[in-house]
């Protein structure tokens, strides 16, 4: 299983936004639409099924991944002699006055939790917990908003699931939840998009289609 932090990608500042929302393992690929509204509770538009082709998109799934991993080293450089030495990773914020900053290595654990530190002062302003890891997050364009793809896994209770947590290769089901935080009052708001998901992996993605760009 891959865990990761996607860098830099930000969705739009409007009153209204949609994101897009990448699901896939070996058979299936999804994409999911989300409307974030900052006055109400995130809203599932639509969503997306593409059976064909779904080991391609695994594979440009983890491209992803590891083409982001040397924005993430970048941004470490940046702050890392004036924060504390054991952090891993450090996303910034749009307006480059927040950090969202983390102290597990997404490349080989789960993130269970990140800290916010103000990026001018490098004072710790809040931090975030998951209810069991946290598989991607962004912020809003202006810096208001952040949003987490949360994962919940369990393993497969089915006696084809029993017999493979047997023979020692549990089969996990991963339920996938978008939680949109705003940081100024720390008010969220949360959407379950998919559950019971075989070996599902997750991530924000940037293409929003036309026909749910204008979404109201």
């Amino acid at each position: 299983m891959f865990f990761y932090l996607i860098v830099p990608n930000v969705f739009s500042a409007e009153n209204k936004q949609v994101v897009t929302v990448w699901l896939t393992n070996f058979s299936k690929s999804l994409k999911y639409f989300v409307r974030i509204d900052k006055t109400s509770a995130p809203v599932l538009v639509s969503n997306k099924q593409r059976i064909s082709g779904a080991g391609d998109d695994f594979a440009k799934f983890t491209s992803i991944i590891k083409d982001r991993e040397q924005e993430r080293k970048e941004a470490i450089f940046q702050y890392h002699g004036n924060l504390p030495a054991n952090i891993k990773w450090i996303y910034p914020s749009p307006n480059r006055k927040l950090l969202i900053v983390g102290f597990e290595d997404p490349s080989f654990f789960p993130i269970k939790s990140i800290v916010l530190f103000n990026a001018i002062t490098l004072v710790q302003i809040t931090s975030f917990k998951a209810n069991d890891y946290i598989s991607d997050l962004r912020w809003s364009k202006d810096s208001k908003i952040i949003v987490f793809l949360e994962v919940k896994t369990h393993i497969d209770k089915s006696l084809k699931g029993l017999f493979y947590a047997i023979s020692g290769h549990p089969i996990p089901k991963n339920t996938f939840i978008v939680r949109a935080i705003d940081i100024r009052t720390l008010r969220e708001q949360r959407i379950e998009i998919l559950s019971d998901f075989n070996y599902g992996e997750g991530l924000f993605v940037d293409d929003v289609e036309k026909q749910h760009g204008n979404v109201r």
